[in-house]
């Protein structure tokens, strides 16, 4: 008689695979990535595919470019600020680089030592091999350049090397939490025209953000989001997404900068064609055939209208008939 043996092994996924366990980063480039067998963790609000997380700590006050050129499938990358994973404030999100193509790039503000969290996946449920590079440029001075980022000691050092060449000038008399603009210059004044009121940095709508920085002057919102990153807040912007359509008129008002939209409606391609099922609609696609349907003729019209090319709708479609959107559960 012989003996039969049967094993079973599962493929491991990939330590960071959920934002609770990010690999924490600074500047990289080319770092690679395999989301082939991570699993999706998060709140949806970017990406909805299998992703993997990165904690990412800006070495700069500056901007930082974050893509994924170079990687194997259709990318998705998303950027968050926040101090903790289940309360995330979205700073980006991209599928396809403005500069065209399937991968993804985003541009986003940073000061120096603060964490942002990085997520990248793919286009609706695509999976593969990726690399990704960040970088940031600073665009102000030394790190202590602010009173609010000054350089903390135990001691003093003797002869302690310092250059003021690329410094600003921050001396408006509040400093630390007390300073409602930490980064812009701002010192008290007779806010309220009164002569028998004390001076104080003001700040018009009492959000806790002063004037010379508010990007929402006499709109309270405290959380300061700007989606499109144009200086504006969302509070007061009428265009929040900076896409060329009006709140009222956008049917996607939630795209992001960079993405591919149709002029008529706001709307990128994937808004048009939602995994989950028609848009507009609360039922799945009645079939695969359906959603593949839906993407090669919204596809094709911005191919009518210039957006993309022939060959962008080809990679579209074929990525889009490799998905699960609507299979059968």
């Amino acid at each position: 008689m012989g003996q039969l043996n049967i094993s079973c092994t599962s493929e491991p996924i990939p330590s960071n695979d959920d934002c609770a366990s990010a690999t924490e980063i600074g500047d990289v480039t080319d770092l690679a990535f395999d989301t082939t067998y991570a699993t999706f963790d998060g709140d949806g609000a970017c990406l909805t595919s299998p992703n993997l997380w990165y904690a990412y700590t800006a070495p700069c006050t500056g901007m930082a470019t974050a893509d994924l050129f170079g990687s194997s499938f259709d990318t998705m990358l998303g950027v968050h600020s926040g101090a903790a994973c289940d309360n995330l404030t979205v700073v980006g999100c991209n599928d396809d680089a403005p500069s065209g193509g399937l991968q993804s790039e985003l541009v986003f503000d940073t000061v120096a030592g603060h964490v942002y969290m990085v997520e990248v996946g793919g286009f609706e449920n695509t999976v593969g091999e990726g690399l990704l590079s960040i970088s940031c440029v600073p665009t102000s001075g030394p790190s202590n350049d602010d009173c609010a980022n000054a350089t903390q000691f135990s001691a003093i050092s003797v002869n302690a090397a310092f250059d003021t060449t690329n410094a600003t000038f921050d001396g408006d008399g509040t400093c630390g939490d007390a300073d409602n603009c930490v980064e812009v210059s701002n010192p008290p004044s007779d806010c309220d025209d009164d002569p028998g009121t004390p001076d104080e940095q003001c700040d018009l709508d009492s959000d806790g953000w002063g004037d010379a920085c508010d990007n929402c002057l006499d709109v309270v919102n405290p959380g300061q989001t700007d989606q499109d990153l144009d200086g504006q807040g969302d509070a007061c912007d009428p265009d929040i997404d900076g896409d060329g359509i009006t709140n009222s008129a956008d049917l996607c008002a939630d795209t992001y900068p960079g993405e591919i939209i149709d002029p008529g409606t706001g709307c990128s391609l994937e808004q048009l064609c939602p995994c989950d099922g028609p848009m507009g609609t609360t039922v799945p696609w009645r079939n695969q055939g359906k959603y593949v349907s839906c993407v090669a003729k919204s596809a094709e019209s911005f191919v009518e209208m210039g957006l993309i090319t022939e060959a962008d709708k080809d990679a579209i479609v074929s990525s889009a008939a490799q998905s699960s959107c609507g299979d059968k559960k």
